[in-house]
């Protein structure tokens, strides 16, 4: 009995060797390799899997094509069982390299069963230390499963066609679709099942119907397995139809996308390189021979006899990706071929297991080169040589490989993230981890390493989270992108910047708005923050600012935030679009701040005022800015940053910058005076504005005083504040015509006034207006509640139309803008009606003097024949009251309106 359990484990110790050898080379430096973009994505979709239960029916996009494509799911699911342990990278690509063990068995399953037990030892041995097998399981990489699923799919084949297992006739089909799922290029082996099946007809006629029948539940259960791949696929189509209508011509075209600049000798010097050792020396090139010969004396064989099918099998699995790679004109890419990569070792393993073989093997088909069907002794001992110097120098290789990469690990990254987890943690601050190069999509790797950490991602291109107490930040040493944040600190594991950010209070808008500008999206811009404090724009030259801004709400959807710089007329000269924090990364009451950088154009004027315009978008709508009663003011944020000139005066905490007048003025509206201010400093008192007009002979013509900012008091506002104010100085219409001094002053509340008043002249010439009563066709002195008299008017009938002229008389100068009304009348119905401001709104009300004469042209158009009657008044437009009529014999008011008298139009 123990002789049998010692003959037993001698049996199985070789290849328990192989498969620890190769699960060492595999999982010896899991981490070594930085984690790559590829890799990133499918920890991502992994993790949502396994983490946060998402049901996931695609995997990554195919870039192979024109058309939208993606991967199947298989490989994400197979990589979320290592990370329902934890969410660790490394165990994922554990996954790939457990995923090649498996390989490993499955060649030795192979070359055992049909080659002999050393063929098997010797292909396992030789793909367990080989280089680019080592490497390939070492990733998190949808093409890395091709290999083992491929030769599973030829195993079961093998066994259920050739060997006549019913379990691997039907498992056969659903292995190839598992491994066309993680990578298309496994569907290039389909052809096996063909020369497999019609083998298998042609040999055992009593078995064709078992045969058929297997093979058609293998397939129903390979499309069951492929179905919610396709219905991902449909979905996603359905999504984006407009992406994905093209037709099958161009999905060749798109396949054979950028083959025209590639040879074949390309990819015949891939294959060369991809089964030599990495090292170009003198074991190069024995394993691509040794290649080439096996699969010659595979393939000679069963196309002479017809009847070598395992060994036509195991060469097709190597020969029908590149060949199927040609025939397509296809563009080469070296994960296309991994799918017959591990069948290259089975013909090597064959070659040198037929130099050490005793016995014969089933059904192989290897010649024999000894006496008796057996080889020599010498060419025994030169298929050890061979076989323990490529084993011995590529284990070497493997481990100097590994000690020589020199760049930043996957485990340093990892370190480096748990030093600022740490960091973060004992100050009970955040962390925010920095990705560099938008192009080379870095986030991805720091959001796959975020998992589990109470960290968050910024993207180059988006705003940065200013927490109110800080927080540690985290990026590559070399990262460049946030020089203003990201600067100093200390460098940890060899290639990552430890640094703070200051608490949220530090960045204060230089920037700023007369009031934060609230938007409907649920946030509120602070101002902007110059990276050079003492920095303007300036023609042709780069301008940096930051935007800070609140979050309010949390975003219902991630928005943009851009920003012209725009002159007084509107003109552009930069703009800037970026996204804003990411809906995720959002916490209400918290500051966020996005770098922009400004490239102004050459035609920038030296002086004139300059204005920052901004807000927020997305892709449906822009949202809208709200005032203080929570009313819609449009799109646009916009704050002042540069005057018309230098300061022109100075009082304490403000100072004029500008000031701006009409050359020539003439009374009846206010005079309008645009002033800029700046404020120097928080106002320490409340103040007003003292304005006068001074006469020639020095007599005051007028006073009044204003708020500095209507309805804003002075010491609520914000030292840096650069704004411009209209004042409307209600002079009144009669005010005399001359040459004036406009003087204004800054007096405290109780009428105190500041030193140093400022002056300018100020002209005023008349208005041209009419006193004298004209004559009219019917005189009718009607008073309009004392504000304006309707004299009379004139009337023209015409066939289509009526003319009417009315003669209006100011009876005192007044403070509203009315309108006036002119209705026709019909069957107790307003058939026809002109309501306006006199004179086309040239001549408001509120511009009449006291006595003046205006006359207003009406035109109303008949709608056809019948009685009417012509009515007309006045109302105020914000109110709609209209005047009452006080009737020219005194009588009390009994109406709001003038009958102007009736006509019958007959036809």
């Amino acid at each position: 009995m123990s002789d049998r359990r010692l003959g037993t484990t001698a049996h199985y110790a070789p290849m328990v060797v192989v498969l620890v050898l190769a699960a060492g080379l595999r999982w010896m430096n899991t981490g070594l390799e930085r984690l790559e973009n590829d890799g990133a994505v499918h920890t991502l979709k992994a993790i949502a899997v396994a983490r946060h239960g998402k049901l996931e029916l695609l995997g990554l996009p195919m870039p192979y094509f024109n058309f939208r494509g993606y991967h199947g799911p298989v490989s994400i699911y197979i990589y979320a069982l290592p990370l329902l342990i934890k969410p660790d990278p490394r165990l994922a690509r554990m996954m790939t390299g457990a995923a090649h063990v498996v390989a490993t068995a499955l060649i030795f399953a192979i070359g055992g069963r049909f080659f002999g037990r050393k063929a098997g030892l010797v292909s396992a041995l030789l793909f367990a230390v080989h280089p680019e097998a080592v490497f390939m399981a070492r990733g998190i990489w949808n093409p890395s499963l091709q290999t083992p699923f491929a030769l599973a799919y030829v195993w079961t084949g093998l066994l259920g066609y050739c060997g006549g297992k019913k379990w691997a006739r039907i498992a056969h089909l659903p292995m190839l679709t598992l491994g066309g799922q993680c990578h298309p290029g496994t569907f290039l082996l389909a052809p096996i099942t063909v020369v497999l099946w019609v083998s298998a007809w042609r040999r055992s006629r009593s078995q064709r119907r078992a045969t058929v029948m297997h093979a058609l539940v293998g397939a129903a259960l390979a499309l069951l397995l492929t179905m919610p791949w396709m219905i991902g696929v449909y979905l996603d189509n359905i999504d984006n139809l407009g992406s994905s209508d093209l037709s099958g011509g161009e999905m060749v075209k798109g396949f054979r996308a950028g083959a025209e600049g590639q040879s074949d000798l390309h990819m015949f010097t891939r294959l060369y390189q991809q089964l030599g050792n990495w090292e170009q020396n003198w074991t190069q090139p024995i394993q691509p021979v040794l290649t080439l010969v096996g699969l010659v004396v595979l393939l000679a064989p069963a196309i002479v006899r017809r009847g070598r099918v395992t060994g036509a099998a195991v060469a097709l699995g190597y020969l029908l990706p590149p060949l199927l790679l040609l025939a397509l004109s296809a563009r080469y890419e070296d994960h296309f071929i991994w799918s017959g990569y591990g069948f290259a070792f089975l013909v090597q393993g064959v070659m040198i297991g037929s130099l050490l073989a005793h016995r014969k093997t089933r059904g192989g088909g290897v010649f024999r080169l000894g006496r008796d069907g057996e080889p020599s002794n010498g060419l025994r001992w030169l298929g050890l040589l061979v076989l323990g110097l490529l084993a011995l120098t590529q284990i070497l290789f493997n481990i100097r490989y590994d000690l020589s990469l020199g760049r930043v690990s996957l485990d340093e990254q990892v370190a480096a993230i748990e030093t600022a987890v740490a960091r973060a943690q004992a100050s009970d601050r955040g962390l925010l981890l920095l990705a560099s190069d938008i192009n080379d999509r870095d986030w991805l790797r720091w959001e796959a390493l975020r998992e589990g950490r109470d960290a968050r991602v910024v993207r180059p291109d988006r705003a940065l989270p200013l927490p109110a107490e800080g927080a540690v930040l985290l990026g590559w040493e070399d990262y460049t992108g946030r020089p203003t944040v990201f600067s100093g600190g200390e460098i940890v594991q060899q290639g990552f910047r430890l640094s703070e950010l200051p608490a949220a209070q530090h960045f204060k808008p230089n920037l700023i708005p007369l009031e934060p500008v609230r938007f409907t999206c649920g946030a509120t811009v602070l101002g902007f923050l110059r990276e050079d404090s003492d920095s303007w724009p300036l023609a042709g030259q780069p301008w940096t600012v930051f935007m800070i801004w609140r979050v309010d709400e949390l975003l219902s959807e991630n928005y943009a935030v851009f920003m012209h710089l725009v002159d007084g007329s509107g003109t552009k000269y930069a703009q800037v679009d970026m996204p804003a924090l990411p809906v995720g990364q959002q916490r209400i009451g918290e500051l966020a701040m996005n770098r922009m950088e400004l490239v102004v154009g050459e035609s920038l004027p030296e002086d004139g005022p300059l204005f920052l315009h901004f807000g927020m978008y997305n892709d449906i709508h822009s949202a809208e800015t709200l005032d203080a009663s929570g009313e819609s003011g449009g799109t646009l944020g916009v704050i002042q940053i540069r005057a018309g000139g230098y300061p022109l005066a100075r009082w304490d905490d403000l100072a004029l910058v500008d000031l701006v007048i009409p050359d020539e003025f003439q009374p009846g509206p206010p005079l309008e005076v645009l002033v800029t201010w700046r404020i120097l400093n928080f106002p320490a008192k409340e103040v007003k504005l003292r304005w006068r007009l001074i006469s020639d002979d020095s007599e005051m013509a007028y006073e009044t005083e204003t708020e500095i900012v209507p309805g804003h008091a002075t010491i609520s506002l914000p030292a840096g504040l650069l704004t411009t104010m209209q004042y409307r100085l209600p002079l009144g219409a009669a005010f005399p015509p001359g040459d004036y001094t406009l003087w204004m002053v800054i007096v405290s509340r109780d009428g105190e006034q500041s030193e140093g008043p400022f002056s300018t002249s100020l002209k005023v010439v008349p208005r041209k207006r009419l006193f004298s009563v004209p004559e009219m066709q019917h005189r009718m002195d009607a008073d309009f509640s004392g504000q304006m008299t309707l004299l009379g008017y004139d009337i023209a009938q015409h066939e289509e139309s009526i003319d009417l002229t009315l003669y209006w008389q100011a009876q005192r100068e007044m403070e509203t803008d009315y309108k006036y009304f002119v209705h026709l009348w019909s069957e107790g119905q307003v058939v026809a009606q002109v309501d306006a401001m006199p004179r086309g709104n040239e001549h408001p009300t509120s511009w009449w003097a006291e006595g003046e004469v205006l006359r207003e042209s009406v035109q109303l158009t008949l709608p056809g024949n019948g009685d009417f009657t012509l009515t007309t008044g006045f109302y105020d437009p914000l109110s709609a009251a209209r005047l009452a009529v006080v009737p020219a014999d005194g009588k009390a008011e009994t109406q709001d309106w003038v009958d102007l008298g009736k006509w019958a139009i007959a036809e």
